[in-house]
């Protein structure tokens, strides 16, 4: 293709050349525009992502750091039960790392990071997935809908797999 471009403007005179410039330059500039709103707008997504994580995560030390806080969900029949079962400060750090694994799946899933950043990250799930509580934690919370289809999806094809005895591997 760059040889018949070549081609096609060596064929031209001197003038014609000049008088295609503007409309080359033009049109580079247009190109090198798109790219980067399309940047701006990733690196945009990446910092909502980052301020809403931050924001979850600051909220969920305010609780464990401040156990009067925790009180007012205990009176929750969920609350209640997650917190006899995990204790607040494991349910809260299990929740947390799964949102971490979340968001990751999602950079990945809009192209904001590569496949192979992502498949890092998985195969922490897969680790992290191998304790019952974390199992258990993991199907009560996609039970309300707290996650993305796709990453439910995603980690529950992990879960299976771990509670098939599929061959399982830790890095």
């Amino acid at each position: 293709m760059i040889a018949s471009v070549v081609s096609f403007l060596t064929s031209l005179s001197r003038a014609e050349v000049i008088s295609l410039l503007p409309s080359i330059m033009m049109s580079a500039t247009l190109i090198v525009l798109i790219c980067q709103i399309r940047l701006l707008i990733r690196s945009a997504r990446t910092a909502q992502y980052q301020t809403a994580l931050h924001m979850m995560f600051e909220w969920r030390s305010d609780i464990i750091n401040h156990p009067t806080l925790a009180e007012r969900y205990k009176s929750s029949t969920y609350f209640k039960e997650v917190f006899g079962e995990q204790g607040i400060e494991s349910y809260f750090h299990t929740l947390k790392l799964f949102h971490t694994l979340e968001v990751f799946y999602l950079l990945q899933d809009y192209k904001i990071i590569n496949a192979k950043m992502w498949s890092s990250w998985k195969q922490q799930a897969d680790i992290v997935m191998t304790p019952d509580k974390n199992r258990k934690l993991w199907r009560r919370l996609k039970a309300v809908s707290v996650y993305n289809a796709k990453f439910v999806k995603e980690i529950d094809a992990v879960v299976d797999d771990i509670e098939k005895n599929l061959a399982h591997k830790v890095v």
